[in-house]
């Protein structure tokens, strides 16, 4: 075998595993291959090629065919089933070079051939294709870990996301007041938001003797930013806490003038209110809301119009006081406009008329289950997919005298 001429060298080193029964052809191959700046091990079968294999990484296997024992063919079959998850470059040496043996050698598993006796030039040429894959397999490895970390970043954020609009979503809930199911006036609730926290949101409270503040409002956009507008009127009106019915206009334009302070395109719609638990009288301001729906005892119903824009929209609003007397019986209804426009996969939207003919048929039902009806109806209507918009109502009721 003639002495082999100096190597061009490539750029960077690949670890080799060269593996024949003959050893004056492992010497010749890693003679090459270190000239060629490749750090090169050898086996002289396959069983110690498969061990080496196993206790640590290389980048290309150069194995003869025919070997004692466990021969190349079967060696690159049991590499290839235990080493999946990484990369081996392979190259088969053979004087062997029928259709044939080239088809079984690449059903196992071999990447290149390298005919015998081994020529220079094929073992350089046979090593740079190698090089160009194993540098492709390794970027591609690397950009592989970069995205599995980017990716395991997205998720915790994500996770954490998830979390905070978890515990938000329960602070939003806590703000709502606890209904009241029994005694001579009563009040409850149903909240749907579209995603995790909304923009809707409501309460009822005593203010003064048999006085309640209440107030349904719901702010313009959806998820977090809605929410934190909601979060921050919510409050915003508990510190206020106007009893007096007179009063209601005031705490509009006082809400109005500190949302255009803060600039943005936010706004609100709202229905702000006091009610006599006693008496049954009801006033209140609504700014941009739907319309609320009053549902007597007999089940005659009445929508209230009267009203001024939404809060944050323009200066120097007014908003008239509406009056109301709850009979025994009676109940009334304030909704955010997800309620009404809520939309079946037919296009068909719930509406004033849907929402009126539920209530006057649900007349005689407790609260509670009056607001089951409704959510079971909208739900059904959407098929059961989420809201696209948040749902919300509040309702009050004065007691029938049969209940009292």
């Amino acid at each position: 075998m003639d002495q082999p001429a100096a190597p061009v060298r490539i750029d960077r080193a690949l670890s080799v595993l060269v593996v024949d029964d003959d050893e004056l052809v492992r010497g010749f191959v890693a003679i090459i291959l270190e000239g060629l700046g490749c750090i090169v091990e050898d086996a002289a079968d396959g069983e110690a090629a498969l061990a080496l294999l196993r206790s640590r990484h290389f980048d290309v296997l150069i194995t003869d065919w025919q070997m004692p024992g466990l021969d190349g063919l079967d060696l690159v079959s049991r590499v290839r089933a235990e080493t999946a998850e990484s990369y081996l470059h392979i190259i088969m040496m053979t004087a062997r070079g029928d259709e044939q043996t080239v088809r079984d050698a690449l059903r196992v598993g071999v990447d290149d051939f390298l005919q015998k006796p081994v020529d220079q030039l094929q073992l350089e040429l046979g090593i740079a294709s190698a090089r160009r894959v194993v540098d492709l397999q390794r970027r591609l490895m690397r950009r592989n870990r970069h995205l599995a970390a980017a990716n395991a970043r997205t998720r915790e954020a994500y996770r954490r996301i998830k979390s905070d609009l978890a515990a938000a979503a329960d602070l939003q809930r806590k703000l709502l007041p606890e209904p009241c199911l029994d005694g001579p006036f009563r009040y409850a609730w149903h909240v749907d938001a579209s995603l995790e926290i909304g923009g809707d949101t409501l309460s009822v409270l005593p203010v003064s003797g048999d006085r309640l503040l209440f107030f349904h409002l719901d702010v313009s956009g959806h998820g977090i930013p809605a929410a934190l507008g909601s979060f921050s009127v919510h409050e915003r009106i508990l510190r206020l806490a106007f009893f007096e019915p007179e009063r209601l206009p005031e705490a509009a334009v006082l809400l109005n003038h500190e949302l255009l302070a803060l600039g943005g395109e936010s706004y609100l719609t709202m229905v702000l209110g006091v009610a006599d638990a006693r008496t049954g009288e009801v006033w209140f301001i609504r700014a941009g809301h739907p319309h609320p729906l009053l549902i007597r005892q007999d089940g005659e119903a009445c929508w209230f119009t009267d009203g001024g824009l939404p809060i944050g929209l323009l200066p120097d609003i007014t908003h008239p006081v509406t009056r109301v007397h709850l009979e025994p019986g009676d109940r009334i209804l304030f909704y955010s406009d997800g309620l009404t426009d809520s939309a079946g996969n037919d296009g068909e939207v719930f509406g004033e008329e849907g929402l009126e003919e539920l209530a006057r048929a649900s007349t005689g039902l407790p609260l509670s289950a009056f607001l089951t009806r409704l959510d079971a109806t909208l739900t059904a209507q959407r098929g059961n997919t989420p809201p696209e918009d948040d749902i919300s109502i509040l309702v009050l009721e004065r007691a029938a005298e049969t209940e009292v």
